[in-house]
This record gives structure tokens, C-alpha cells and sequence, in this order.
């Protein structure tokens, strides 16, 4: 004879884990975050990731195993592609070698990069309030302009990509101070 057996049974057999967002997400790299929420009696042996990039196959995982209860587990992914979705979810098993897994989360690395600096004068003191403007290396299209802070220092973040850039600054008074000949190599933000 058959004995029914209820959804609350299996569900008490598996740990509950939840995908928590990915952070610290930057040029091939970031932080997968998952939580073990309830272990029903058991201890997590091994908890992970999985990972890809379509939405429910995973071709990257790694795992770790020790002996856990519930809280917060991480991994730094790395080797990640620029511009492309990754879709992951956080994984652990328990003692009875049962596997629970969380909801799949994604996210997007989108680079951007920066040009900082500073405003000099001829003495090598801080220019404030400098008028700074932002071209194109390679094709000489003005981009952006800013002004230079109390300590002298400008900055333009946000750029899309890190195509070589220079920049020409002034005082109020219109006398040049950075005069545009210095190539600029954009840094990741």
C-alpha cells in the first residue's frame, strides 16, 4: 500500500537557500552572494554557485565543503565577460545529501572609465574653479567640461570606453594651465 506523502515532507528534506544580488562588480570580475536560510537539523557540507549566460544553464560553478549552519556565503567570480548577462544562483547540500537551490539572479558588467587631474599654476598651487574641457585624442571632438575642485582637481567619469583622451584648461583670467599636449589613457572606475 501507497502512503501519500506531503510537499511539507520533501521541502523538509532540502535547505533552504536564497541568491542574494551580486556586488562589487567590475571589469571581468564580481562578488556572487547567497544565503543558507534553514537547514532543518542538518549541516551544509557544501554550498556554491552556478553560473552562465543564458537564463537556466549553468556551464561555470564552483563549490566550497566544510561544515555550515544558516548565514551569508561569497565568491569572487572571475574571468566574467564584459557586456554580456550572467545568470547565477546560489547552491548547498546538506548532510542527508539532499541539494537546495536559490531563485537565479543576473546582472550586467558595464565598464566605465575616468580621467582625473589636476589644475596647476605656474608655481605648482591648486587652481580652483578652473574651466576644464574633455576631447578626443584621436579625433579631437570635445566631449565634456567640468570645473576643478578646492583642491584643484578635476575629473570626468562615465566615459564609455577608454579611447585616448586630452585636455585643455583655463583660469578666469583665461590664461592656459593645461595646454592639451599630455595624452590621456582612461582608467576603469
Amino acid at each position: 500500500m501507497l502512503v501519500p506523502v506531503s510537499a511539507s515532507f520533501w521541502l523538509a528534506l532540502y535547505p533552504r537557500v536564497e541568491t542574494l544580488d551580486a556586488t562589487e562588480i567590475r571589469s571581468g570580475t564580481a562578488k556572487l552572494n547567497g544565503e543558507v536560510l534553514a537547514i532543518n537539523d542538518t549541516a551544509i557540507v557544501e554550498r556554491g554557485f552556478e553560473w552562465g549566460f543564458s537564463s537556466g544553464s549553468y556551464e561555470f560553478s564552483w563549490t566550497e565543503t566544510g561544515s555550515w549552519g544558516v548565514g551569508t556565503f561569497h565568491y569572487v567570480a572571475t574571468n566574467l565577460p564584459n557586456g554580456v548577462y550572467i545568470y547565477f544562483r546560489a547552491k548547498a547540500k546538506n548532510s542527508a545529501g539532499y541539494w537546495g537551490y536559490g531563485n537565479e539572479k543576473y546582472f550586467i558588467i558595464i565598464v566605465t572609465y575616468k580621467v582625473e587631474g589636476y589644475c596647476l599654476d605656474e608655481s605648482g598651487n591648486p587652481v580652483v574653479g578652473a574651466v576644464v574641457k574633455l576631447y578626443n585624442a584621436q579625433t579631437d571632438a570635445y566631449e565634456a567640461s567640468t570645473t576643478s575642485d578646492s583642491t584643484g582637481k578635476y575629473s570626468f567619469t562615465g566615459l564609455s570606453n577608454n579611447n585616448p583622451r586630452y585636455v585643455l584648461a583655463w583660469r578666469e583670467d583665461g590664461q592656459i594651465i593645461v595646454g592639451g599636449s599630455d595624452v590621456l589613457v582612461p582608467e576603469e572606475e
